[in-house]
């Protein structure tokens, strides 16, 4: 869902085939190539170019997002247990 939306606010229709470009070729990766495709030549290569750059950069987004809540939980974790100790009955005998 975060990649989709994304890629749709980082996908911008280059000028000349604004016109020609389905509407899901904003949204889709996917549907941005068989336009592209369809569209053919010049038109067609700078369509699919804007797609793979609004996807790399909806990729990057994903990914940075992804590793900020990991770190996030990471240190909710740390702070939770930072005072925890394992009661020393289960400890010696978990451990003997």
């Amino acid at each position: 869902m975060l990649l989709a939306a994304s890629y749709g606010a980082g996908m911008v229709v280059p000028q000349n085939p604004v016109g020609l470009v389905p509407e899901g070729a904003r949204h889709s990766i996917g549907e941005a190539m068989v336009a592209a495709e369809g569209l053919g030549g010049a038109n067609g290569d700078a369509l699919a170019q804007a797609a793979r750059e609004a996807f790399s950069s909806a990729h990057g987004t994903v990914l940075l997002t992804s590793a900020s809540l990991i770190a996030v939980l990471a240190v909710a974790v740390l702070i939770a247990l930072r005072n925890y100790r394992e009661p020393w009955g289960r400890m010696a005998r978990s451990h003997g």
